[in-house]
């Protein structure tokens, strides 16, 4: 089964003069000072899941409320006047309950451009795709599909009608790393194959990506290999635990106890990585090796005689 498509960003643009901005100033003005953190925590679920909108709900006003600390009243007249004022667009509001605007659209656009695929549902839209911006980012984008959503009627097909821009290119690993991040001449074809796998898999799994991604991946190759990278990755997934701390920790107790655990699988032997030598590498290692459950009951026997001794 394939994995979901990723929709919305990690991080979204902030203008400084946000707070300059008319609109901005009227929502405050009627609203109060703290409708400033509702609009960015409405904002954020916007960027966050679809990317470029959000469904209006009873539940969206709860979590606006639970997030920022106020009242779901104040969130219900902090959205009614940001509709109001044309912050979020109020045709697109009024029809499909939806909250968006064309300087959202326009920045989510601009933020994807790299990736290889970008679903879009035709009735949402106030951008004119054909000539505001397709030709803007022709060279980036493989394929934009636009559909039209399950509000519209579709007499002959269940299957949604999706109008395609460009051809859609091969699978390319790792769209969303500048190619100048990835020093050609340093690595070899294998190396080069494996971090581009490793970095879509990163992506795909949901995991966080900045700057430094690129060169932690690189040195965590170099030292872990590729399998147990690639299974560290698809364990921290499964676990729900997206982050690069989780993959890392992972690595280390498998190391620590000579080989990967996946759940009774067979162990493979200590990949062939750079063994990194530090200030104490002469010492004999000393520590005994427990497993997680052995260390646990281990603490929990000590922490209980402590208590007994009291």
């Amino acid at each position: 089964m394939a994995r979901p498509i990723k929709k919305g960003l990690d991080y979204y643009p902030l203008d400084v003069d946000f707070l300059q901005d008319i609109k901005v100033r009227k929502i405050m003005r009627a609203c109060g000072i703290q409708s400033i953190t509702i609009l960015i925590s409405l904002l954020s679920s916007i960027y966050r899941d679809e990317g470029y909108y959000v469904g209006w709900d009873n539940d969206m006003t709860f979590l606006v409320a639970d997030e920022v600390g106020a009242s779901e009243g104040a969130v219900v007249e902090v959205v009614n006047k940001a509709v109001q004022v044309n912050f979020f667009n109020k045709n697109i509001f009024d029809e499909y309950k939806i909250l968006t605007s064309k300087g959202i659209q326009k920045r989510f656009l601009e933020a994807v451009s790299r990736r290889k695929d970008i679903n879009l549902i035709l009735e949402y839209l106030l951008i004119d795709l054909d000539n505001d911006y397709i030709n803007r980012v022709n060279v980036n984008i493989n394929s934009i599909n636009v559909n039209r959503s399950t509000q519209s009627k579709v007499k002959k097909s269940k299957v949604k009608k999706s109008k395609e821009y460009n051809n859609k290119k091969k699978d390319d690993c790792c769209d969303d790393f500048d190619n100048d991040l990835l020093n050609e001449e340093e690595l070899s074809d294998t190396k080069k194959e494996n971090f581009k796998v490793i970095a879509n898999l990163y992506q795909k799994c949901g995991f966080t990506i900045n700057g430094f991604t690129p060169e932690w991946i690189k040195q965590t190759l170099e030292q872990y290999g590729f399998e147990w990278f690639k299974n560290a990755i698809l364990l921290a997934e499964k676990h729900d635990a997206r982050s690069k701390s989780y993959v890392e920790t992972i690595l280390t107790n498998w190391n620590t106890n000579g080989g990967m655990d996946l759940g009774g699988k067979k162990k493979p032997q200590k990949p062939k990585g750079k063994k990194v030598q530090t200030q104490f590498h002469n010492f004999e290692q000393r520590t005994t090796k427990y497993s997680a459950d052995e260390l646990e009951a281990k603490v929990r026997k000590k922490f209980k005689n402590k208590i007994s001794g009291m």
